[in-house]
């Protein structure tokens, strides 16, 4: 008995286009769906620490955000 040299192993499903772009899709539902939750935490976080605003802390959760922003877009 010999070995087939090409062994039939199965193709992951990212080799067709439209799995791929499915793939792609949820990939990007995800990202929204952290940079939301991002978002509300932050908002809430800011709601019950009104002084935060004044303070460098603030300025860095932003830019922090604003940066995580921009990579996700």
């Amino acid at each position: 008995m010999t070995e087939d040299p090409t062994p039939n192993t199965p193709q992951p499903a990212t080799d067709k286009p439209a799995a791929r772009k499915q793939a792609a899709t949820a990939i990007e539902q995800d990202i929204l769906s952290v940079e939301q939750h991002i978002e509300t935490w932050f908002h809430d976080l800011l709601a019950s620490l009104p002084h935060l605003r004044e303070t460098a802390t603030y300025n860095h959760l932003r830019t922090a955000i604003d940066e995580l922003k921009h990579r996700l877009s």
